[in-house]
């Protein structure tokens, strides 16, 4: 199911990069106003690592608004740029099956998830028995916290339930998709994907622990993008995030890595054949100045508004923390 790109010429590349850039950056100033009309004016995860006891019911009603209000100053945005430019509505971003069969798209979702996630799993595996770093001292708090349910409401809106969907919407859906219409596809696949890796800025870290977190949440964005070209659904994409942001505890920490290792020899042919196309599209692409700079240009600016907490954009850096 995948859509061919036609060649476009330096003006609708660069139109494409004007759009993403003011999406993110205008798209977060009207997400701004949103946050002011509806009395935010801080982050809740801090207390997370200040309180003994939060209260995570309450904590995930917060951070449910923040994360609807900041998605939706992007998504306004793009869906009103995309009737301006185009008179279409924005139709391509839908979770949608794309005339596929859903259990098929879940099914593929499931095996991908089991290359994709390994690096994570085996990066945890480093931290838990050689203390390999740190991350920011909320999420510490957060994942040595005891599982209540609360705790799990807590994590289901901040981590494995909403954020997929939206995240997903807008990455690969939004950003890539746009990219992609002006792009090749290796390019609009790299360039969203190291934005969305950049975004997570708890991971941004001069230790080892960091370094593995970054270079695991880009080969599962890599991933994630290439089957939301492969099928032209988001589906695929979204059920690898959710089951990747599933927390595990100490002895699943041990078992599911089994599990992965037992689903990637099983489907091992499925998993081969989509490595070979990714590496197959890539390579038939002769990278040009172009898609050099935009790839630097949108990695640059995201790493900038990472390493930036008091940029008016800084409400991105919410929204990945959780993961």
């Amino acid at each position: 199911m995948m859509t061919q790109t036609q060649p476009q010429t330096p003006w609708h590349q660069c139109g494409a990069l004007t759009e993403v850039l003011l999406v993110f950056f205008a798209g977060s100033l009207i997400s701004q106003l949103l946050f002011s009309m509806a009395g935010i004016t801080s982050t809740p995860l801090a207390t997370i690592a200040q309180q003994a006891d939060p209260d995570y019911l309450a904590l995930s009603v917060d951070i449910g608004m923040i994360l609807i209000l900041q998605y939706a100053g992007w998504m306004l945005l793009a869906l009103v740029l995309c009737w301006i430019l185009t008179g279409r509505p924005l139709h391509s971003n839908a979770i949608t099956c794309n005339g596929q069969p859903w259990l098929k798209l879940i099914t593929l979702g499931v095996i991908m998830w089991a290359l994709a996630d390994m690096p994570n799993k085996i990066l945890w595996l480093l931290d838990a028995e050689l203390d390999i770093g740190q991350s920011v001292p909320w999420r510490e708090a957060l994942l040595n916290a005891e599982r209540t349910m609360q705790w799990w409401i807590f994590m289901a809106v901040g981590s494995f339930v909403l954020v997929p969907v939206l995240e997903e919407v807008f990455w690969r859906g939004y950003v890539q998709g746009r990219l992609q219409r002006a792009f090749s596809p290796a390019v609009a696949i790299i360039a969203s994907s190291l934005m969305f890796t950049l975004s997570h800025s708890q991971y941004i870290g001069l230790d080892l622990y960091n370094f593995g977190n970054i270079a695991g949440v880009l080969f599962s964005a890599l991933i994630m993008g290439w089957l939301r070209y492969q099928t032209g659904s988001l589906i695929p994409a979204i059920i690898i995030h959710a089951i990747l942001n599933t927390p595990t505890g100490e002895v699943a920490m041990y078992v599911v890595p089994i599990l992965m290792i037992v689903v990637m020899l099983y489907f091992r042919n499925t998993i081969n054949e989509q490595m070979r196309q990714f590496w197959q599209r890539c390579t038939e692409i002769k990278p040009g100045v172009m898609d050099v700079m935009v790839t630097l240009l949108l990695a640059a600016t995201m790493l900038g508004l990472s390493l930036a907490p008091s940029s008016p954009c800084s409400w991105v850096c919410w929204l990945s923390r959780l993961i």
